[in-house]
């Protein structure tokens, strides 16, 4: 039996139930931020970029605790919709729009090119997602009230964003192999 065979159910599972969690952040994505596992990933995420050269013109100042973040202060929500997968010969990436009151951007993050001999894809790292999230941003705060704090709210849109992009991720990571 072809490992492609013993993962397509997998796939398939995991699918399904993330088209559970796609209303909620549709609705306000604000909703993990009190999850436990984007507590840990906003650990990882900040060491990541913390000991990255990728975010050096930008880096982190966000809360390694969410619970205190500008995002919970806004009144009204951060929709994230229109998830979609991106896979072309030669890089895979996802694409998703954010929307907050009267600002909304449809972002596109590359997130792996296949290796020089096709067989295996490789991921980029949360800091280059990130660094390409930061460099495509254009928030429009002027309604929010956050006052001479645009950057701080950017890079808390940005990380939200790249937890979103690696729950959704649902490719494999090797192309093919062959066995001996």
């Amino acid at each position: 039996m072809q490992i492609r065979q013993i993962e397509a159910p997998y796939l398939e599972q995991r699918s399904q139930l993330l088209e559970q969690i796609r209303p909620y952040l549709e609705d306000d994505a604000r909703s993990v931020l009190p999850l436990p596992e984007f507590q840990l990933f906003v650990e990882q995420f900040l060491a990541t970029c913390n000991s990255s050269l990728r975010v050096t013109d930008h880096p982190p100042i966000i809360s390694v605790n969410p619970s205190t973040w500008l995002l919970n202060r806004i009144a009204v929500p951060l929709q994230l919709s229109h998830y979609r997968s991106i896979q072309q010969p030669r890089f895979y990436a996802f694409q998703l729009t954010a929307r907050l009151e009267n600002w909304q951007q449809t972002f596109a993050i590359t997130i792996a090119r296949p290796t020089a001999d096709g067989s295996e894809l490789d991921f980029f790292g949360v800091d280059r997602q990130w660094a390409e999230i930061l460099a495509q941003i254009r928030l429009d705060t002027a309604s929010l009230h956050v006052f001479e704090q645009d950057a701080r709210l950017a890079q808390e849109v940005g990380c939200l964003i790249c937890f979103v992009g690696s729950i959704f991720e649902l490719i494999s990571p090797t192309v093919w192999f062959t066995f001996p």
